[in-house]
């Protein structure tokens, strides 16, 4: 809601994949908070693993950026520095890594 009010774009797309997507969530916040726009739902007719390949090549060639530091602010307003974003002893991003 906060990027729409502040941007205002033209249209809003909404591509949900798997079984539930948020668009029922969007709906509701947008109710509740008496700010309503049109989300055109499109339909993802790929794979997980075509969506995923699909960026490799961007990441290969070092087109995607991460911040050194990146925070995260849950809906309690608690903000976890990078240690939060470790999962079994690795950092989450390993798992971008294109396999050799």
């Amino acid at each position: 809601m906060r990027l729409h009010r502040k941007w205002k774009p033209l249209e809003v797309r909404y591509e949900r994949y798997g079984m539930m997507g948020d668009i029922q969530y969007l709906q509701e916040l947008q109710q509740r908070e008496n700010y309503r726009f049109k989300i055109t739902e499109v339909a993802g007719r790929q794979k997980k693993n075509d969506r995923i390949r699909r960026l490799l090549p961007l990441f290969r060639a070092a087109q995607v950026l991460f911040p050194r530091v990146m925070h995260y602010t849950d809906s309690q307003g608690h903000t976890a520095g990078p240690s939060a974003y470790l999962h079994r002893g690795r950092a989450w991003w390993h798992s971008l890594r294109a396999p050799r």
